[in-house]
């Protein structure tokens, strides 16, 4: 990495390369958008259990069997959150309560809390790199980090990654973004 204000950002590695893709005029929008979900995908590698899933789904398969205790969801959910080390795992499972509360239950219910936990992971980094950038460098520059970083987000595959960790196909390190090194490989005209 080149010398710059993704350096000093006090995130992972794989939002440093985003941020610094983000700051970098020669990169397209693009190239900014493949480096989301591995970023993410890195949270999720570092931040949530292989046991989260598996608990997520017996809670919400004992739910819609119909049990005797209507409220039993409820406390397993909870009991779920108080076990959860990390942000991004509690965004998960407040996320399984939110659609639970919906009316949704089993795989709907995942499918719609991992999608939306990841999007607000990307959406709070996205304030971070902001604010940390507001601090370094002139008002112009970090307003056109911001952008590129919100387009990229909005752009990125998300819904994709979501299902690729919850059907386990993929394993949730993610692809890191090419690189291009070779002569003919050069900023896009």
């Amino acid at each position: 990495m080149s010398d710059g204000p993704h350096r000093s950002l006090p995130m992972r590695i794989a939002w440093k390369k985003l941020a610094e893709r983000a700051d970098m005029a020669s990169c397209s929008p693009a190239e900014v958008e493949e480096a989301v979900c591995p970023a993410l995908a890195a949270d999720w590698r570092n931040e949530v259990s292989d046991q989260l899933l598996p608990e997520l789904r017996a809670a919400l398969r004992t739910e819609s069997t119909g049990m005797l205790f209507p409220d039993q969801l409820v406390r397993d959910l909870d009991a779920l959150r108080s076990k959860a080390s990390s942000p991004l795992a509690g965004l998960v499972i407040d996320y399984t309560r939110q659609a639970a509360a919906d009316g949704l239950r089993g795989e709907a219910a995942l499918n719609f809390a991992i999608p939306s936990a990841l999007q607000e992971r990307a959406l709070c980094c996205l304030r971070q790199v902001g604010e940390h950038y507001h601090r370094k460098v002139s008002l112009e520059r970090t307003e056109n980090v911001r952008h590129r970083l919100g387009v990229a987000i909005n752009s990125a595959s998300i819904d994709g990654l979501a299902r690729d960790l919850l059907g386990g196909r993929v394993s949730p390190i993610g692809r890191a973004p090419a690189k291009r090194d070779g002569l003919d490989e050069g900023v896009s005209l």
